[in-house]
């Protein structure tokens, strides 16, 4: 439900524009930084001399940095299409989830240890 709440209060939003991906392998230069906002249409960054442009209206929660060599489709980025810049200084629901997985999976291991000795 969320999600299409974000759908419907994001102008431009594409689903697959939320993940910036390498045109082809090269060297990538960022013309933005995370946390900025930008609009459909402004470059985020270039890849050799093609540009990375925008999508949709949102902020920019993780780029890679300048003068890292990518190869082609690496992910380069993420978006936030919400444009709330607050979120970029949060832990994703995924990391989070992820973290929580971990999390069970550890003490999982250490109650199974301690009842075996």
């Amino acid at each position: 439900m969320i999600i299409l709440i974000i759908l419907q209060d994001c102008e431009g939003f594409i689903l697959d524009s939320l993940v910036l991906r390498a045109p082809e392998e090269g060297v990538f230069t960022g013309e933005k930084k995370i946390g900025e906002l930008v609009k459909r249409g402004d470059i985020i960054g270039r890849v050799n001399d093609i540009q990375i442009r925008a999508e949709a209206n949102c902020v920019i929660r993780g780029l890679i940095h300048d003068g890292v060599h990518i190869t082609k489709d690496l992910k380069i980025g993420d978006i936030d299409p919400t444009g709330d810049v607050n979120r970029v200084y949060e832990i994703s629901e995924k990391a989070n989830a992820v973290a929580g997985g971990v999390l069970e999976a550890c003490l999982y291991l250490m109650n199974k240890k301690s009842m075996e000795t």
